[in-house]
């Protein structure tokens, strides 16, 4: 009897796990078939769109999560008020960083301290329509320029934002402003240059500025991070479909693309670099770090009559100087001295955030002083 039923035990197990390989087999075969397997393409993003359960979708479903927060908790602000320095500066941390927008000449700051708890600000900024944004998550500060109204979802893809347009109910990125899904689904929001400061130094740049101010008609916080020390320690909060070790997840880099290229700087590199001379997509680019902002802006370094310039950084003068003129240029690609003066570097546009969702939405970006530096011969001249 006993043999029997170790005989009927075996069997049964045997049978298990037959129907267990064919359910994850079947599952796996409905998954290609809808989509859900297929591999994205560089900046995480398919070729085609997706059908899954009638939607159509250009990234993985399986990664677009709920973060739990409800949508009431994190309200939009539709054309806040803005308050003068004197004023702002009674609430707003010197340390704390913000996003200053310059529209006409005049410059805006909307303090991250603020912007954590509200993600997007639809704003009137000096007669422009724009659509200003913060991914808490992603440490990813964008602006667009668009007169629709948006709110942030309760959802993200690769740890950043969600978007919602109120006209279409389609999901955007608030990474790069593509609709990854409904109606919309394949169009890109314009974007508009941003920079970043510290409260400490934009108030300085720009005393007749003005600030978004703390009087937002919602009973908050705005003295600490809603998720306390998030920007630092090691947590991650949601998954992301690219690992990638050479930086430490939470590491700041400014990113860019040139010709299909992507790649992206780190600001603690950077710092002691002060420059970088390399390729991108196919084109000579300079690499120059701000001091004061902390900013790496990327141009092409080919003037517009074929002259190629390679760059070096006096760290006692704090400026930028060309080999081949002997010119001096600031951190913004202006030459203020020397033959070149009054030349402008040709700017690619570049965007700051958390090294972990940058290489999640771009998983073959190349690493700036890395990856993009020049290769030498033997004997340790340039090829």
């Amino acid at each position: 009897m006993n043999n029997y039923r170790k005989y009927i035990g075996f069997i049964g197990a045997v049978v298990l796990l037959i129907i267990v390989f064919f359910s994850i087999r079947g599952l796996q075969i409905s998954n290609t078939k809808s989509g859900l397997m297929t591999e994205p393409i560089d900046g995480g993003y398919y070729t085609e769109p997706i059908t899954f359960k009638g939607e159509q979708y250009l990234v993985p479903v399986q990664d677009i999560v709920e973060t739990g927060v409800d949508t009431e908790d994190i309200p939009a602000l539709v054309n806040p008020k803005m308050d003068p320095v004197a004023l702002a500066d009674s609430y707003l941390d010197d340390s704390v960083y913000g996003i200053d927008v310059e529209v006409k000449g005049e410059h805006f700051f909307y303090s991250y301290q603020i912007m954590n708890w509200h993600r997007l600000v639809s704003d009137t900024v000096n007669g422009e329509k724009l659509l200003i944004t913060h991914c808490p998550f992603c440490r990813s500060p964008r602006a667009y320029k668009t007169s629709e109204s948006f709110t942030p979802s309760t959802q993200v893809y690769n740890a950043n934002i969600l978007m919602t347009d109120e006209d279409t109910g389609s999901l955007w990125t608030q990474f790069d402003g593509t609709a990854i899904t409904g109606d919309r689904i394949g169009e890109t929001l314009e974007s508009y240059p941003v920079t970043i400061l510290k409260w400490e130094d934009w108030k300085l740049i720009y005393p007749d500025g003005m600030a978004l101010s703390d009087d937002t008609g919602y009973e908050r916080d705005y003295s600490r991070h809603p998720y306390l020390d998030y920007d630092v320690n090691k947590t991650k909060y949601f998954p992301l479909n690219n690992a990638d070790g050479r930086l430490s997840d939470k590491w700041l880099v400014d990113g860019t693309h040139l010709n299909g290229d992507s790649a992206a700087w780190s600001k603690t590199i950077m710092k002691g670099m002060g420059v970088e001379n390399a390729e991108l997509g196919g084109e000579k680019i300079v690499a120059m770090y701000e001091n004061i902002s902390g900013i790496t802006r990327v141009f092409l370094s080919t003037l517009d009559d074929g002259t190629e310039l390679t760059f070096e950084y006096d760290f006692d003068d704090n400026q930028f100087t060309d080999t081949e003129t002997r010119s001096i240029w600031d951190a913004h690609g202006n030459a203020v001295k020397g033959e070149l003066a009054g030349t402008q570097l040709d700017e690619i546009p570049s965007h700051e955030s958390f090294w972990m969702c940058w290489t999640a939405h771009y998983p073959d970006t190349l690493l700036g002083n890395f990856d993009l530096a020049p290769s030498l011969d033997e004997d340790g001249n340039k090829e």
